[in-house]
């Protein structure tokens, strides 16, 4: 989708607002691991374990080539910015929307709150972990 221009979210954690209003250390623990999960999938040590875990869980075990695809295309693809734009979570809605014309009287924008994430950018927590990881 990336070669073609078409903007997506990878992954996203989504909440409800009274929880997140109530437990926003839960919700900072859990962006917190999702960044350090990356950071260990991408490093280049780690390359042999997350070629077990794909294949485990692909099945695809008896399958070499597509684990080498599958680990190249998520190399490849893996996105460092954290940040979800709204276009991109936008093109998820009106996908989305194919099930449910409803989905589009969401606006989105009101949805999305990225203080955790800003917060782990800013503050140079998320590059720190990259490079504990040995990820450039």
């Amino acid at each position: 989708m990336a070669s073609a221009g078409i903007q997506g979210v990878q992954s996203g954690l989504a909440v409800d607002a009274a929880y997140l209003r109530e437990r926003p250390e839960v919700a900072q623990r859990m962006v917190d691991a999702m960044v350090e999960g990356l950071a260990f999938s991408l490093s280049p040590a780690n390359e042999q374990v997350v070629r077990r875990v794909l294949a485990s869980r692909m099945n695809l075990e008896n399958a070499p080539a597509a684990v080498e695809a599958g680990y190249r295309s998520f190399v490849a693809r893996a996105n460092r910015k954290f940040q979800a734009t709204i276009p991109a979570i936008e093109t998820m809605q009106r996908v989305m929307s194919r099930a449910d014309r409803k989905l589009l009287d969401v606006k989105v924008g009101d949805l999305v709150d990225d203080r955790f994430v800003r917060q782990l950018e800013e503050s140079g927590a998320a590059e720190k972990l990259f490079r504990d990881h040995g990820v450039r």
